[in-house]
């Protein structure tokens, strides 16, 4: 079997698990199995933080139920309170996984 349909076996799959942080968009319809999480806050002590507000996410490994083959998570903007241009990714890489 090629490499490509063994991919697009596993994108049909019911669960996924995460290979990056995520958080989740609205529109992801899924329900946790089992996570991890990651709070992200600033620093106190340093002067200049791309992170100035907090966040909390889902960490690589983290297992869901829902359809793997659409894109998932979303990007965070506005981390920094002084600088609308600071992103955070966290559209994770997944992988459908059996029931």
């Amino acid at each position: 079997m090629k490499q490509e349909e063994i991919f697009n076996k596993r994108k049909d799959k019911g669960n996924f698990i995460v290979l990056s942080n995520y958080i989740p968009n609205e529109e992801d319809n899924i329900e946790v199995i089992n996570s991890n999480l990651l709070t992200k806050k600033p620093k106190a002590y340093m002067t200049e933080n791309p992170f100035k507000n907090y966040f909390i996410c889902y960490t690589e490994g983290s297992y869901f139920k829902g359809k793997s083959d659409l894109i998932k998570g979303r990007v965070l903007e506005n981390l920094k309170i002084d600088d609308n241009k600071s992103i955070q990714c966290l559209i994770p890489f997944v992988v459908g996984v059996d029931n």
